[in-house]
Order: structure tokens, then C-alpha cells, then sequence
């Protein structure tokens, strides 16, 4: 494209074609109906909106929400609005009955490079972007379905240069906090690193010194740091959310301070200091108590799950099964008796307290509930989860001495930790189900041998 601006381009490509060579005349029609767009201000506007997506199937949701962010009393008679002056013009097609829309791939490259206010398109694209999320629950599965039409545009325009001109700053550095926890929670941690990085980067060019939002997008960092396991790296930035957030909000019960604490437990456990991350969890713990009360609570349910993880790692497993009878009654109470991550979660470290304690028939009945509630709520694809459960199934199985049907759950849950971490081998979760992997055909050679 010859120009920044979508006049003088326009202009140039509709010289006589002997002083343009290689123009196709036969886009001179879409030439026309930029200049006829011009007598409907929000029609083109819209338009550049889209010059920031994917051009492909953009869910008309988006449409809504523009009108919203701008005030709009009927946003949705203005989207059949512009639907209609947009498809009668030529410029996009509509999918009713998917209820999508796409921009002709012409249209879409002239207004990319004739946008002349991407300050101000750029921001109304976080500004969409951001209040769309609000329907995403990373406690409710149902709800990510949600997400799936409009989050490849989503990407595609926070993955653009253009985007980084919004002059709307915190709202840009909301869209790609927001993309960073959805995809966390669809455990595509690559990609959630690398919206939560650029988050972060906005929020410390927007702050100087501790701030809550810096301070939210260190811990989260620190997650998506430990998930893919980098716990060294996940330390540093949960520790430095910690300080951030106790010259923020003092030494007093406060519940980021509680999540700081807790995140800290974690990836000292991964990293094998496990006495140092009971401190921590423990005083979480504590200070979810003090905030909450003794009633359930989420937050305290996780930190009695947690507490009893490291337990269970320093051997203390009778302990350990209390905290996480704890814990599982408290989310039952709390999430009923259908299929929750929580609730899935805390059965397999039931499992695996009852196994350390030499009850593997009760533990691999444990397992065998929460690998099905893991399925139930992930389907087939790859989950992080289901891998751990496949994992910890195996090893029980193992002491059970049923050891092809081990060898079964490792070989599943080796496949989709591959599938999860790119063929990384020197992933931990790889590395240890390699480990399970040989010392059960060791077990099994043993057994042929005698």
C-alpha cells in the first residue's frame, strides 16, 4: 500500500491504470463504496473496528458492544443497522444463522493502512475487549464455550503493532490481563505468558512504584511461570507481587496479600522447600480464616488443599488427609455435587494421601472419581489435569501390582503432556511421567523374569 491515509490511496488507484500499473480495475467498485461510506460515519468507523480483527466470521457481538461502549440507547437495532448498510454496500457478508460477519480481504488491508486514528480504534477494541471477558468464569467450564468465536480476534488484534498506538492505556493493558487469564485457565500457558508480559509492561510504564494492578499482573505471571515449569522464575515474581502488595496494603488480613502467600507455597513445593512453603501456606491459611470466618469459603477451601499437598511432601499424610477431607467437604458445600474443577482437584490429593498411607483400593477409587470429573469437564482434549490424574492412577495401580494397566494411564498421561508442552521433554511433568514409565517395566520384566 502506497499511502497511511485512506484518501490519497484512494485517489492514486483511480489514475488511469497505464500510470498504476498492476491496479485491478475491478476493485474500483470497492473504491466506490469507501467514498460512498463517507456519508455514514458510523458505518466506516465500524468498519475500521474491524481492520483491528481477524477478518473471517467476527461474531456481530463485537458490533453490540461497540454501540454499548459508546453509549448507544438501542445497540441492538444500531447493529442491524450498520449489518445492512455494510452487506448492501459490499462491504462485508453476514452470517445470520451463525451470526457472524466478514469483511471483504481487500476492504480490510485498504482500511488497516488508511486508518487515521488507531489512538482512537485501538482503544475501542480493548474497550470491547475487556467488557466481553466479564462473560468468561474460569469457575464454570459452560462459560468457556463463550469465549471461543471472538477469542481468535481477540488475539489477532492484540497481536497487531497497531493496537500498541491506544491511546486508552489501562484499558489495553485490561484486554491482554484478560487474555492472559483465559488462556491460563484453557492451559495454553505459552500464549497466556505472553499476554500477561505485555500486560505488565503497560501497567509499569502507566505506575510508577506498587500498584494493585502491577502487583495482580506479577502473581499471575508467577502461575503461568510455574504451569509451564519455570518455578525459579515463578518465585521471583509471586515474591515480588508479596512486597508490592505489603506496601500497598500493610501487614494486616488482606486477601491479595492471602494470594501472594499462597502462590509463594506453590512454587516452593515444585521447587522441593517444603518446609518453607507450609510457612506460607499456613500463614495464608491463617489470614483467610481471619478475613472469611470458619464458614466455607473458596479461598480458604484452596489453602486447606494446598497446606495439604506440602504436608503430604514432608510425609505428615495422616495430616495431610485431614486437610483435604477439609477442603473437599467445604467444596462440596460450596460447588453441590456435580462435576468442579475444585472438587476434582481435591479428590485426587485425597488419593494421594490415602495411598502414602497404605490405602490404595480407597485412593484408586479416589483417583477414578476425579479422572472422570476431570473428563466430564475438559472432554478430550489435552488438560493438565487429566494428565496428573492419569499419572497418579498409574502409580497406585502400580502398588497394586496391576501393572500393564499402569503402564496404560502413563502412556496417556505422557501423550498429553507432550501435546500441552510443545514435545518439550525437559518439561518436569514430562521428565516424571518418563520416570513412572521405567520403573514400571523394570516392575514388569521382574515379574516375567520370576
Amino acid at each position: 500500500h502506497r499511502g497511511n491515509r485512506i484518501e490519497p490511496y484512494l485517489a492514486e488507484l483511480q489514475t488511469p491504470a497505464t500510470a498504476v500499473p498492476g491496479v485491478n480495475r475491478d476493485l474500483l467498485p470497492l473504491i466506490a463504496t469507501l467514498q460512498t461510506l463517507r456519508a455514514y460515519p458510523q458505518a466506516l468507523q465500524w468498519a475500521e473496528v474491524c481492520s483491528f480483527l481477524n477478518p473471517d466470521a467476527i461474531p456481530t457481538s463485537y458490533l453490540t458492544e461497540w454501540f454499548r461502549t459508546r453509549g448507544e440507547e438501542n445497540p441492538q437495532e444500531k447493529t442491524r443497522e450498520i449489518l445492512y448498510r455494510l452487506t448492501h454496500h459490499g462491504v462485508i457478508t453476514y452470517d445470520r444463522e451463525q451470526g457472524t460477519l466478514s469483511i471483504h480481504r481487500f476492504m480490510h488491508a485498504v482500511l488497516k493502512e488508511g486508518d487515521s486514528h488507531p489512538e482512537a480504534r485501538g482503544s475501542e477494541v480493548s474497550q470491547i475487549l475487556v467488557n466481553m471477558i466479564k462473560e468468561f468464569d474460569k469457575n464454570n467450564v459452560s462459560s468457556w464455550l463463550l469465549v471461543e468465536p471472538w477469542l481468535p480476534h481477540a488475539l489477532f488484534a492484540l497481536q497487531s503493532e497497531r493496537i500498541e498506538r491506544a491511546e486508552d492505556r489501562p484499558s489495553l493493558a485490561e484486554a491482554f490481563h484478560a487474555l492472559n487469564l483465559v488462556y491460563y485457565f484453557k492451559v495454553d500457558f505459552t500464549k497466556a505468558l505472553e499476554m500477561g508480559e505485555r500486560s505488565l509492561a503497560i501497567y509499569r510504564e502507566l505506575y510508577e512504584g506498587p500498584h494493585p494492578d502491577v502487583a495482580t499482573s506479577l502473581n499471575n505471571s508467577g502461575d503461568v511461570l510455574r504451569s509451564l515449569g519455570r518455578y525459579a522464575e515463578a518465585l521471583e515474581r509471586c515474591e515480588e507481587s508479596l512486597a508490592m502488595r505489603r506496601a500497598l496494603f500493610g501487614e494486616g488480613p488482606h486477601p491479595d496479600v492471602a494470594t501472594s502467600l499462597n502462590n509463594i507455597g506453590n512454587a516452593l513445593d515444585y521447587l522441593g522447600r517444603y518446609a518453607e512453603a507450609l510457612e506460607r501456606h499456613e500463614e495464608s491459611l491463617a489470614m483467610k480464616r481471619a478475613l472469611f470466618g470458619e464458614g466455607p469459603h473458596p479461598a480458604v477451601a484452596d489453602s486447606l488443599n494446598n497446606s495439604g499437598v506440602v504436608l503430604e511432601s514432608l510425609g505428615r499424610s495422616a495430616e495431610a488427609l485431614e486437610r483435604h477431607e477439609e477442603s473437599l467437604a467445604m467444596k462440596r458445600v460450596l460447588f453441590g455435587e456435580g462435576p468442579h474443577p475444585d472438587v476434582a482437584r481435591s479428590l485426587g490429593n485425597r488419593g494421594d494421601a490415602l495411598e502414602s498411607l497404605g490405602r490404595s483400593a480407597e485412593a484408586l477409587e479416589r483417583y477414578e472419581e476425579s479422572l472422570a470429573m476431570y473428563r466430564a469437564l475438559f472432554g478430550e482434549g489435552p488438560h493438565p489435569d487429566v494428565a496428573t490424574s492419569l499419572n497418579n492412577s498409574g502409580l497406585t495401580l502400580e502398588s497394586l501390582g496391576r501393572y500393564a494397566e499402569a503402564l496404560e494411564r502413563y502412556e496417556e498421561s505422557l501423550a498429553i503432556d507432550r501435546s500441552l508442552y510443545s514435545g518439550n521433554e525437559d518439561h518436569p511433568s514430562i521428565q516424571q511421567t518418563k520416570r513412572n514409565i521405567q520403573n514400571c517395566q523394570a516392575k514388569t520384566k521382574k515379574c516375567l523374569i520370576a
